[in-house]
């Protein structure tokens, strides 16, 4: 968890899903994170455009870290990047009632005795 973060705008963000999901600029993207098996709400943005690894790893760099290595890397839309938080708890009831679109259709979250599953990716299996 980036805790250091909290409360700046989520300008920008990575993964290796996003083109191949369809993402393009103009969707929005809710930013989360999975840990003892609770779901965080961290985030919201509209993505403004495509940036290439060496673009985000300089986004990082005047605090020391880098960005994630990922294929595709986006950045928000000006002025829609909504303040990280990362004490926002979705509840279990909410976590089996979303539904992540993809361009094959939209699934629902997988659950194992009560817990949603997670990948080692960073995503819910869906």
């Amino acid at each position: 968890m980036k805790h250091d973060y909290a409360g700046e705008g989520e300008k920008h963000d990575a993964s290796d899903l996003f083109r191949r999901r369809g993402v393009e600029p103009g969707d929005f993207l809710y930013e989360w994170s999975y840990w003892d098996a609770k779901l965080f709400l961290v985030g919201k943005m509209q993505v403004g455009r495509f940036i290439s690894q060496k673009e985000a790893d300089a986004l990082y760099r005047p605090t020391g870290d880098s960005a994630w290595k990922a294929s595709d890397h986006v950045l928000a839309r000006r002025s829609t990047a909504t303040p990280m938080s990362f004490d926002r708890t979705i509840p279990l009831d909410v976590v089996r009632r979303l539904e992540f679109v993809s361009p094959a259709g939209k699934t629902r979250a997988k659950f194992v005795g009560g817990t949603p599953t997670h990948r080692h990716s960073g995503g819910l299996d869906s």
